[in-house]
């Protein structure tokens, strides 16, 4: 059953999309379901076996748990590496993407935890014996105490490192959100010289529409009314047609947006009416789905003026 669940989620993520995604759902699964155990071990122990203060179901549960922990987290740390380089592909990538940097404080916390799980396992051999061996004569109350505060605080970490996990699902993956963001820079020095725009490329997936360009014009690029012109090209500049695209627009320097542009049009093609109420260095955020599961999320730069 919680194989099926984690299925579910794997199937609505990151893992349909992008690079090796025939072995990114079953690795998914596996690193949800060794997370579930490992942290929902934690929540059984911190909030019914511990408190319960049974010596004969502890002497089982605590050495049984502690190696199972173990093996939880040389998958987690197996499956999770795999994902990184999924999403991320680069340490430049990590670094200057926001799904990098979450990355990054998940990973920070996963080591707290860790530290957390060695000095458990320390615990449990000292007052249950390698294995939970039955001659030592366990823990005494304070002794219990303090485990059960430690496993509070190592469950608070969690829940924090489940909280930050739920956000990554949310973010654009840093691979691609590099990626894009490469390809629509623009020299600080070309400010005044028009811009021509240029095709920005996009991979999602496999088959006949997998990979292609977007072509991004907005008339006129100044502040009030304007139209966005947004065109889907194939691999030979031809348009192509896709089941469906969003487009929205982001200005980061005042922390507005994302605001939906409502495209009309067919064949390749769309027009979308929106307003600019602020002149500077907006971001045009477009998401082209290609098939049922698969889709790319190109970010194009404009600028806009007074």
């Amino acid at each position: 059953a919680a194989a099926a669940l984690a299925t579910t989620w794997s199937l609505a993520n990151h893992s349909v999309t992008g690079q090796a995604r025939g072995f990114a759902v079953p690795v998914d699964v596996v690193h949800l379901v060794a997370g579930s155990v490992w942290l929902g071990g934690l929540v059984a122990l911190a909030m019914t076996h511990v408190p319960a203060r049974d010596a004969v179901t502890l002497r089982v549960a605590v050495p049984r748990f502690s190696h199972t922990a173990l093996v939880c987290v040389a998958v987690m740390a197996a499956t999770g590496l795999f994902q990184a380089w999924r999403q991320v592909g680069s340490l430049p990538t990590l670094f200057a993407t926001a799904y990098g940097r979450v990355l990054l404080a998940k990973v920070a916390l996963v080591v707290v935890l860790v530290a957390f799980g060695a000095a458990a396992r320390g615990w449990v051999a000292r007052h249950y014996g390698a294995g939970g061996n039955r001659r030592r004569g366990g823990p005494d109350p304070y002794q219990l105490y303090a485990f059960y505060r430690r496993l509070l605080a190592e469950t608070a970490v969690g829940a924090v490192v489940l909280g930050l996990s739920a956000a990554l699902v949310a973010m654009e993956p840093a691979r691609s959100a590099y990626t894009g963001r490469r390809s629509t820079a623009a020299p600080a020095n070309t400010a005044a010289v028009p811009v021509v725009p240029e095709p920005v490329p996009f991979s999602a997936g496999s088959g006949p529409a997998a990979r292609g360009a977007v072509l991004l014009e907005v008339f006129p690029p100044k502040v009030g009314p304007a139209q966005l012109h947004l065109s889907v090209l194939g691999p030979n500049g031809a348009p192509l047609n896709v089941p469906e695209v969003h487009a929205a627009m982001t200005l980061t320097g005042r922390d507005l947006g994302p605001i939906p542009v409502e495209l009309q049009g067919a064949g390749g093609h769309y027009i979308g009416q929106m307003n600019l109420p602020f002149p500077g260095r907006w971001q045009a955020v477009l998401t082209v789905r290609t098939t049922e599961t698969d889709q790319a999320t190109v970010r194009v730069v404009v600028d806009v003026s007074a």
